[in-house]
């Protein structure tokens, strides 16, 4: 049972890292978005 427990984490685990890595790419996305209009309405 404990085996299947620590692999079924592992899967938890790299699930929790690839949603922390779309979260940094649509905030810096957003983020250039931001400064892209900003600087083309100067």
């Amino acid at each position: 049972m404990s085996e299947n427990n620590n692999e079924f984490n592992e899967e938890e685990s790299n699930k929790d890292s690839v949603n922390d890595a779309w979260v940094a790419v649509v905030i810096i996305f957003a983020l250039t978005a931001i400064a892209v209009l900003w600087v083309s309405n100067q």
